[in-house]
């Protein structure tokens, strides 16, 4: 940057113009300028400006200090001339950016650390610019680029912005391409590329697990139902704290203390975080105790415990860490508003629209909008937090959660309508969550979309749709357009709660026969969606067939809807609706969707874009290996005493909990089975073995219990029955009393049919106690669940 600016003081740096339009084109040095005191960020402004001024028509730039110039220039910081030409300029707070031009010169500007270097992205977007991807730009080539008459004023309408996606988003190509897209938190941006907002130690979210020390008393962790006071391992749990001790509350305060000075030693203060996170670990324990429940009582709400603590450490720092605002979920059980309590200023409250995916009485569907009537319950509790909270944050999820893969869905259109709404509803904070980026549909355009409604939802869906696609798929940006469009009606006029459609299994296992009786997974999955989506993806890659990177890009698209299609391919085998670019069968639609699998998990997980995840891409492989030898071989997994019966086989990737623990074993079938994970906390093997049916949500469970004379003791898979049952939505079995191994078996479930099935599961048990006398290490697997008529 030393060397650029060097350079173009000791130039003459000079534009044609007309009297109050620039025009900047290929010949015309344009000069940028800078003050004696630019910061780092704003020199990166300068330089984005040039190198993409040079990409769109060809002009070079020089960039100067200020006073170093004569004529019209690009002033890019804090200039005087920006300060006596912006009105209040020294109101301009962090992220709000000036464009604005003067007598021919433009101003590009804003508030420290990030306003200015936001005004030229917002600049170089109006010249047509995109940033759509984390390897991949869009910069049409212009004529020139003329300026005139532009007063342009934002601040982003969410101050804090982020997006997590599941991949590591501090990389260097991610960490550019978030902080383009105005992504302010949450990953680690180049100081350079203005940094980003940061949660304090120790995170965003669930953090009592982090606040916690291994010399704290019993008594100040939270009272299970079982008169326990489990212990957190990690921010999932399983304990959590008591939250009304008194000394607890002081051993808090000491810790918050403690994690802010560690955060601003050695730092400028202008890095110092000013978000602490004091939220509850992630699982459904709140504590029992009589101090705990009466408080609860009271207030009507389990919520009021976790804002007894807040509204102390919040009181504890207000007058010594004004600055600072602590970060309090209302999520899941803690969503409900206390009776007559109310937070301190300096608290965020942050609610959760988490979906009905893991919420059994169906209380909020993240895919349609919070006012939509299958949201009254997350709305009815936001309002409450909002009339009585100066500071609002929001948690949201634009997948869903809980299924084997995820079919084709988009649900963007009410992402608008959402930013929208918590912007006037005084929400800073918007905490999204958008993983599984390797297989969901429209991942690009979904966190692209996104992160443009949290900087401004004002903006145009039509017209951005339009931009995304013309800068993403080139000539292939017609049918991409209408794939997008046609998704998100289909989607829209089914208007179903997708959360909760448990049948989204790999249904490769099944026989043909069984397979043609089986529903669609969605309902607007059918032949016609089918037919249309193919029909537009096979035009899209005929269009950029001799373009790698744009045919990568359509390419894409197709695993969700081919993945959907493979696993009820029997309804239509007779004339497939798998498009013409590839022969119409099974075997062909299962090598493209393979293909594209890989591909995908090499982008995200590969190493050139983001950090190398080899066990990733091994374990995807070892999968597909799985489901190719299954196609037209489902009677294989099939014990030879059931041949003659209608049976159905889950393998240990249909697990819903567990497929972490899939391990390699020579015993298994197929050589490999779900392993129950181990803890090392008293009992946790103990004796008789429970497992069991139940349908989630319901008031039932049905378990078999095994003492140890009922356990095979030669360390090797037996079948054990778990009893004849009626199948229906949400059935899932369970196995181990943690219910840490699970599997739903709700696929089998038929709307006109009886659901009875005996249920069978290949079971190894192996070391003590289960097997007496055993020298291996403790153990159970499972590699197979029969279900047979």
């Amino acid at each position: 940057m030393k060397n650029l600016l060097a350079f173009g003081i000791a130039l003459l740096c000079g534009m044609l113009w007309a009297e109050d339009v620039m025009i900047i084109s290929k010949g015309r040095r344009a000069a940028i300028v800078l003050s004696d005191g630019a910061s780092l960020e704003e020199m990166t402004a300068a330089e984005e400006l040039s190198g993409y001024i040079r990409k769109l028509c060809g002009a070079e730039c020089c960039i100067v200090k200020e006073g170093d110039t004569s004529g019209a220039a690009l002033y890019v910081g804090e200039t005087k001339f920006a300060k006596k030409n912006v009105p209040e300029y020294d109101k301009l707070v962090a992220e709000e950016s000036v464009i604005k031009t003067v007598g021919g010169n433009l101003i590009l500007c804003g508030g420290r650390p990030r306003g200015t270097i936001y005004a030229v992205w917002d600049f170089l977007e109006k010249q047509g610019v995109v940033w759509p991807s984390e390897d991949y730009e869009y910069v049409p080539a212009l004529e020139n680029i003329k300026v005139e008459n532009i007063d342009f004023r934002r601040k982003p309408a969410i101050r804090y912005r982020v997006l997590y996606t599941g991949t590591a988003m501090g990389a260097a190509k991610p960490s550019r391409y978030f902080s383009r897209n105005r992504a302010n938190m949450h990953f680690n941006a180049p100081k350079e590329f203005g940094g980003a907002y940061r949660y304090g130690t120790p995170g965003q979210c669930h953090t009592f697990h982090a606040y916690s020390k291994s010399d704290w008393p019993d008594e100040w962790f939270a009272l299970d139902k079982n008169g326990n006071r489990p212990r957190s391992k990690s921010s999932a749990g399983p304990g959590q704290l008591c939250l009304t001790n008194p000394e607890l509350m002081k051993a808090m305060a000491t810790r918050l203390r403690e994690f802010i000075e560690k955060d601003r030693k050695g730092r400028a203060p202008d890095e110092w975080p000013t978000i602490y996170s004091i939220s509850h670990n992630d699982n459904s324990l709140y504590c029992h105790c009589e101090r705990c429940q009466a408080l609860a009582s009271a207030e009507e709400s389990q919520c009021a415990p976790e804002l007894a603590l807040a509204n102390y450490l919040a009181k504890s720092i207000a007058k010594d860490y004004p600055e600072i605002s602590l970060y309090m979920l209302a999520y899941t059980w803690s969503l409900p508003v206390p009776k007559t309590m109310k937070p301190e200023p300096n608290i965020i409250i942050h609610t959760s629209k988490l979906g009905c995916e893991f919420n059994t009485e169906g209380k909020a569907d993240t895919l349609v909008s919070v006012t939509h009537e299958r949201n009254a319950f997350y709305y009815g509790n936001f309002m409450k937090w909002n009339a009585i909270s100066k500071d609002m944050g929001v948690g949201d999820f634009w997948i869903i959660y809980t299924k084997k893969y995820h079919p084709p869905y988009l649900s963007v259109k009410h992402v608008q309508e959402d930013v929208r709404f918590y912007h006037e509803h005084n929400v800073s904070e918007m905490m999204v969550e958008c993983e599984s980026a390797e297989d969901t549909s429209f991942t690009h355009y979904r966190w692209w979309y996104g992160m443009k409604m949290m900087l401004d939802p004002t903006q145009d869906y039509n017209d951005l749709t339009d931009r995304f696609c013309r800068a993403f798929y080139g000539a292939a940006a017609a049918p991409m357009r209408k794939c997008i469009d046609y998704l998100q009606e289909r989607e829209d006029a089914a208007d179903i709660p997708l959360g909760l459609a448990r049948n989204i299994v790999e249904r490769m296992r099944y026989t043909s026969s069984q397979s043609k009786s089986m529903d669609d997974v969605l309902p607007y999955l059918d032949r016609d969606f089918y037919t249309k989506m193919n029909g537009w993806l096979d035009e899209a890659e005929t269009l950029v067939k001799d373009n790698p990177v744009l045919l990568s890009h359509v390419r894409m698209e197709r695993l969700p809807i081919d993945r959907c299609l493979l696993n009820t391919f029997s309804k239509y085998a007779d004339n497939p609706p798998c498009g013409k670019l590839i022969a119409p069968d099974a075997k062909a639609l299962f090598e493209r969707m393979a293909a594209v699998a890989i591909d995908r998990m090499k982008y995200f997980y590969g190493g050139d874009v983001y950090p190398s995840r080899k066990g990733r891409l091994e374990a995807l492989e070892a999968k597909l290996a799985i489901q190719r030898k299954w196609l037209g071989d489902s009677e294989n997994s099939i014990p030879d005493e059931f041949k003659d019966r209608t049976a159905v086989v889950f393998r240990p990737i249909d697990f819903s909990y567990g497929q972490k623990s899939i391990v390699k074993d020579a015993d298994a079938f197929e050589g490999q089975a779900c392993q129950l994970e181990n803890r090392n906390t008293d009992n946790y093997h103990k004796l008789p073995f429970i497992m069991g049916f139940c349908i989630r949500g319901g008031n039932k469970e049905y378990p078999t219990r095994l003492a140890q004379d009922k356990i095979p003791q030669d360390e090797k898979y037996h079948l054990h029955h778990l009893g004849r049952h009626k199948v229906l939505q949400k059935g899932c079995l369970w196995f181990h009393w943690s219910w840490l191994l699970q599997c739903f078996i709700d696929d089998v479930y038929r709307a006109d049919e009886d659901n009875m099935w005996n249920i069978y599961a290949s079971i190894k048990f192996q070391g003590a106690p289960y097997v007496s006398g055993s020298q291996k290490p403790v153990g159970v697997f499972v590699d197979r669940v029969i279900l047979v008529k």
